[in-house]
Order: C-alpha cells, then structure tokens, then sequence
C-alpha cells in the first residue's frame, strides 16, 4: 500500500478500522525497509546493479523466495542471492547479515508486548451471555488494579476458571492471547501506569482525530506530495492535543525494567504452550500385597 492510498483509506474509514489500515501500512513499509537494507548490503558487497565487476570477489546470483520475522509472525520477501569466489575456481554463498537478522526469533527475545486489555474485554463478551458480562468486566478490573506479577496471575487463574465454565471459543481467544495479557505487570512496574499502558486508548485517540482531519480532503493526488502534507498537517494538529499520561513520574522504572525485561516475548511464547496441558489419567494404585501367608 502506497503513501497516497494509505491517506485516502485513512480519510474514508471510521475509528475502529484505523488501526487495521495503519496495520497493514507499516506491515508493507517495514517489509520495504527490510528489502532495502538487505539490497545495500548487497550493493556494498558486488557494487553498483547493473554495473558490475568482473574481477570482484562478491557476484550477484539472482534471488529467491526469503521469511523474515514482524511481530514475531513471517513475512514472505524474495532475498537476494550473492556468491563468493573461491582460488580454485568453485563459489559458495554468501549469507546475509541483514537476511539473518531479519529472520532470527533470538533478535526478539527482549521484545516485551502487552495486548489491549479492552478489546480482548470486548471480544470475550461477543462470546458470552450479558449476565456473564459484569463478572468479566470485574475480573478485567481487577486486572487492571492489581500490581506486580504474582498479583496479575492469581487474576489470570480467575479468568481462565471462569472462562472455562462458560464458552469453549472465549476460553480459546483468552489462551489466543495468553501471558501477553500481563506482560507490564511482568516488569514490576507501578500499577500507577496501568491507566495509559494496558489499552490502546492513547493511540486511537490520534487515529481519530488524524481521520477527522483526513476526512475534509475529498481527492489525492498521487503524482504529487499532497498525501504527505495533509498526513503532516493532521498530525501536528492531533500533537496539540497531547498530555502527558498517568504515572509519568514512574517512567524511568519502566525504562529501567526494559533493559532487562522478564515478561514473556512472542518468541518465548512460540516454544511454551500457554495453554494447560491435557491431563494424563494417573496409573491404578495397586493394592498391598499381604506378605502373611495363610497356614
């Protein structure tokens, strides 16, 4: 999606699809940005394309089909190929640093993400009857009060008993999320930003605004920059707007608690299963053996 299309789409579509188009936008720009880099790294290793020596150690082989890790989900790219000369006449290829980066969950290991906790509120109540609905949003309250890991999993323990007595989907959206739902309280931090931080509110407060702005414009002109100084003009209107969140004094915890995060990544996630495993059947007890014997 180009820089043009994104901005119509963004003038055209309410609130609750913004975060989808914005999605979809940077998921093409960082599959770009990664496209880039590896196509420079290549640059500096064959020279120029379309230009190349003959005599240099480095030659471009051409191209296949890649992975390469966003959000910790694949994303299909075709990676470029480079072969390096060898004395006695044979190549082999090259591997990629910026491929490899790319593509290595381990570069995800310190990536702390935490979901919404209200719209997974919402979606689980898509799931379950109205007379469930205010248990629920007690517990997600709870949720959001409560401070320090061991506090959020006994929450945690709540809402999967309660899920699980009630919807079979809810309980698998529920574990769909899993520990991610508790990532910041993970971290140790002041429950104090658990207003700003454990909902997306803050953001689609700026989609909204940046769409009602956005909405005046009735035509784009591709061939032009119009696209960028609209998003530009919408975005320093939406800045005035801007506050400082709740808790902001406890900051410099949170930036503290990231340099060495222990709450749980998507990679480390990948590999443990959130939810719990099958219960095997316990062996039969056998019964004691009367050692007497009968005379």
């Amino acid at each position: 999606m180009d820089q043009s299309r994104f901005i119509e789409q963004l003038g055209q579509v309410g609130v609750s699809e913004t975060g989808r188009i914005f999605h979809e936008y940077l998921r093409g720009a960082v599959r770009e940005m990664i496209v880039d880099v590896m196509a420079a790294e290549v640059d500096e290793l064959c020279g120029l394309k379309y230009h190349p020596d003959r005599d240099a150690e480095h030659q471009r082989a051409g191209s296949a089909e890649g992975m390469v890790l966003w959000q910790g989900r694949r994303e299909n790219v075709k990676r470029p190929r480079v072969r390096r000369k060898r004395e006695n006449g044979s190549s082999d290829e090259v591997r990629l640093k910026s491929y490899e980066s790319a593509g290595r969950r381990e570069e995800l290991r310190d990536m702390v993400i935490q979901r919404c906790l209200v719209h997974k509120e919402h979606n689980l109540c898509g799931y379950l009857s109205k007379r469930d609905w205010g248990e629920l949003g007690r517990l997600f309250k709870r949720l959001r009060d409560v401070q320090g890991k061991k506090a959020a999993e006994e929450v945690y323990a709540e809402l999967e008993r309660f899920l699980s007595g009630k919807n079979a989907t809810a309980l698998e959206s529920f574990y769909e999320a899993g520990e991610e739902l508790i990532a910041l309280h993970s971290l140790e931090v002041p429950s104090t930003l658990h207003t700003s931080l454990l909902s997306t509110n803050l953001i689609e407060n700026s989609f909204r605004n940046t769409c009602r702005k956005l909405g005046h414009v009735t035509r784009f002109r591709a061939e032009t920059d119009q696209a960028s100084r609209w998003l530009v003009f919408a975005l320093m209107e939406v800045e005035k707007g801007f506050r400082r969140i709740r808790g902001w004094r406890d900051l410099p915890s949170l930036a503290e608690a990231l340099k060495h995060p222990s709450a749980p990544s998507r990679s480390t996630q990948a590999s443990t299963p959130l939810r719990p495993p099958a219960s095997t059947p316990s062996p039969p007890e056998s019964k004691p053996v009367d050692a007497r014997k009968k005379t």
